[in-house]
């Protein structure tokens, strides 16, 4: 695994300690645990999502509780339910309503909240219409599903979930799971 992604696992686990209020000997006790478990595995194959896992699994035991991301998870699917109908109404009316829901639906990705940095979804959304992807394999995708004869859709966070109902819906594929 990366140095890079183990730094940035220690500061969400940093994060999570602080923000359940975990005592000091308790996460002294979780860290030292992590830790371990990173350098363990970390040359072995072990993936950043694996380790993540790991750190979810400890801190959920520790603090009793099954969703430690309940208060957030709560908080941006109500907001980006309040900015649904008025997205689907700039979907609905733009040149390219394809284009237009899949990048509002790539500008959902901004709402993680395991990465240690802060995001600003309602100045992403803002600029999400005419921001061009890095990569820009649009068309392509049009194609591939009109040709797709089922098409598996994976949701991944809260709040992010709106965008991508909002593209679900413009892609109208009839064999969409």
């Amino acid at each position: 695994m990366h140095q890079n992604c183990i730094r940035c696992l220690h500061l969400q686990a940093d994060k999570m300690l602080i923000k359940h209020q975990i005592s000091d000997g308790m996460a002294r006790d979780i860290m030292e645990r992590f830790t371990l478990f990173i350098d363990e595995r970390k040359h072995k194959g072990l993936l950043a999502p694996e380790a993540a896992s790991e750190l979810h699994r400890m801190i959920k035991k520790a603090t009793g509780t099954d969703d430690l991301y309940k208060t957030e998870k709560e908080h941006y699917n109500n907001l980006l339910m309040g900015f649904e109908s008025y997205i689907r109404d700039v979907i609905q009316h733009s040149d390219d309503p394809f284009q237009t829901a899949l990048r509002y639906a790539l500008a959902g990705n901004i709402i993680d909240f395991g990465p240690p940095r802060p995001f600003d979804v309602t100045k992403t959304l803002s600029a999400a219409v005419d921001r061009i992807p890095a990569i820009d394999h649009t068309n392509q995708l049009k194609e591939a599903l009109k040709k797709a004869s089922t098409v598996l859709y994976l949701g991944d966070n809260s709040g992010e979930i709106v965008l991508d109902k909002l593209f679900i819906e413009t892609i109208n594929h009839p064999n969409l799971y």
